[in-house]
């Protein structure tokens, strides 16, 4: 992910019934910088399933979708 300038942003992650994962989610939550960047997500705790990742800014939100396969 590129920002080209400061925002809050929020990153939460939900299973395919719309409920929010517990534990260390929100993935981001405050201000992040201008530049590229990336984050690390560990799904060996997670069942097999689709998941839904909401980034959320002042000025728009995106829904990417992932599927967990094992």
């Amino acid at each position: 992910m590129v920002l080209f300038l400061e925002h809050k942003l929020i990153l939460r992650c939900g299973n395919e019934f719309g409920m929010t994962l517990s534990g260390q989610y929100p993935l981001i939550d405050g201000e992040m910088s201008a530049g590229e960047h990336s984050i690390v997500f560990d799904v060996k705790d997670l069942s097999c399933g689709m998941y839904f990742f909401q980034l959320k800014a002042p000025s728009f939100i995106k829904v990417l979708k992932a599927e967990v396969l094992k």
